[in-house]
């Protein structure tokens, strides 16, 4: 029909379409072709539902779950991009003040429950944030392989320089030494990632803007895989701190006053998955108990 051969046709997404836009968008030309046909104006996927923004210089729709790059409303000029997730966008359509982001985050008087939730959101992460770099700057057995420490110096001052190391630096560091399960490897590259748009311009980012509908569809769902990430990274960096204590008792002994009642299961637990998740680079993996024991 129209020169459209059925076999050759395919679609990314199928649209109900108003009798009302429908009548409208025809009644605009003599020109339009009858459906099935291609469509052209930015008019019809307002009447769809589409959302529009624009990030630097490049517009952008949201139709149904598909983000498109557009150059202009015409065949070949609309390029999907990514997807939002249907589900995500049923949920968000559930929440009735979902409906005011707009007006919440515009009028400084109101103050409904998005707000809340992304507030919460956000100081949950970066506390872990916090954490999993404490832990992992304070974890000196990162330190201990002797090949690449400089002579003369101890653990406590690599220790010391690594707390001036930014993540990405430290994670590089690690990575000179340490072998580690692709699994844990894999977060911790993806945590890196992440980590940086979370404490350097997500709540700048026009894709992630928050005083918009479309914005928070976005941002929220990356909060949540955040989330996630940094509970897989926080998981290793508390095995490391707590190999590093084992260490430093092996090594050194307990110092004066120290609470043997830490040294628990839990921390038993952690040391084991420490030396199933990292091993020094040149030495056999997994290690046996007895190599475990001796280090």
């Amino acid at each position: 029909m129209n020169g459209f051969d059925p076999d050759g046709v395919e679609a990314e997404r199928i649209c109900v379409v108003p009798k009302s836009v429908e009548e409208e968008y025809f009644s605009e030309s003599e020109k339009v072709h009858p459906w099935p046909w291609y469509v052209y104006g930015r008019a019809f996927f307002e009447g769809v539902g589409a959302e529009f923004r624009e990030i630097e210089g490049q517009l952008q729709m949201l139709l149904d779950e598909v983000v498109y790059e557009v150059d202009e409303f015409a065949p070949c000029s609309m390029r999907k991009m990514y997807t939002v997730g249907r589900r995500a966008i049923h949920r968000f359509e559930e929440i009735p003040e979902f409906k005011d982001i707009d007006k919440e985050y515009k009028d400084a008087n109101y103050f409904g429950s998005i707000a809340p939730f992304v507030h919460q959101m956000l100081g949950r992460c970066l506390v872990r944030c916090q954490e999993i770099e404490k832990n992992l700057s304070n974890s000196f057995i990162f330190c201990a392989p002797q090949k690449n420490k400089p002579e003369g110096k101890t653990i406590s001052d690599l220790q010391a320089e690594w707390k001036r190391l930014t993540f990405g630096q430290l994670v590089k560091m690690i990575k000179n030494d340490w072998e580690m399960v692709p699994e844990v490897e894999g977060a911790l590259d993806l945590f890196k990632n992440s980590r940086n748009l979370f404490v350097h311009r997500l709540c700048t980012d026009p894709r992630y803007d928050i005083s918009t509908r479309w914005g928070v569809m976005e941002f929220l769902p990356f909060l949540q895989f955040f989330d996630l990430q940094t509970k897989i990274v926080m998981r290793a960096s508390e095995a490391s701190v707590a190999a590093s204590i084992s260490l430093a008792l092996h090594r050194f002994g307990a110092p004066e006053g120290f609470n043997s009642e830490l040294l628990d299961d839990e921390h038993d637990e952690r040391v084991a998955l420490f030396f199933e998740t990292f091993w020094i680079k040149g030495e056999p993996w997994p290690k046996s108990e007895e190599d475990t024991e001796s280090v």
